[in-house]
């Protein structure tokens, strides 16, 4: 399929799908489509650990860790540049990354790693290997921006979600114990009018 007609349908999806798993599915198969890969993972950067974490792949066994630290040098270059990364072609900046990261790169056969901002911030990568297609392909600035928001907003989304049905949970906690309360005290009301009789008429 025309790399234009592509970015034309994800453009649109961004629009449309709020989910964030089925956004990263979305996201992750027009990359995989356009580069003809057979390898790919997302990854997104976990607030509480720092990391940058996996959240989406394809070719690659459960057993592999995808991961890199939230303040390694590969993150940097990245966050500082805003422009993909091929690993085979640059080996300079390669040579420039910790040997972990690497280690790391080699080891899960990456050939291209796309960065993905929001609000100015490297919230996530995309990384793609074994490439049937050329490999030069760029995808549109404009659209990694909305790739990036987009990602960014389905998991504020999921947090709203999340925030809602603890509050709802809460309340119907809440509810429950009031209930209870209530239940409680008006089963005490005759008994202590019996218990008061029973004492007049000892």
């Amino acid at each position: 399929m025309p790399a234009e007609r592509l970015e034309g349908q994800i453009a649109r999806t961004l629009e449309l799908v709020v989910d964030a798993e089925q956004l990263q599915g979305v996201i992750m198969g027009y990359m995989v489509d356009l580069y003809g890969a057979k390898k790919g993972a997302l990854l997104l950067r976990n607030e509480e650990t720092g990391r940058l974490q996996s959240v989406w792949r394809c070719g690659y066994g459960e057993e592999e860790e995808i991961c890199f630290e939230g303040e390694g040098r590969l993150v940097r270059w990245l966050q500082v540049n805003e422009v993909a990364l091929r690993p085979l072609q640059q080996g300079e900046v390669v040579d420039y990354l910790e040997e972990g990261e690497r280690l790391r790169l080699r080891g899960l056969g990456v050939e291209l790693c796309v960065p993905l901002h929001a609000m100015n911030r490297l919230i996530g990568l995309i990384l793609l290997g074994e490439l049937a297609g050329d490999s030069r392909v760029e995808v549109p600035p404009y659209l990694l921006t909305q790739i990036g928001l987009a990602l960014q907003n389905a998991a504020l989304f999921a947090q709203q979600q999340l925030r809602l049905r603890r509050l709802s949970r809460a309340e119907r906690l809440a509810t429950a114990g009031e209930l209870a309360a209530s239940a409680a005290h008006e089963s005490r009301n005759p008994l202590t009018e019996i218990s008061s009789a029973s004492l007049r008429w000892a």
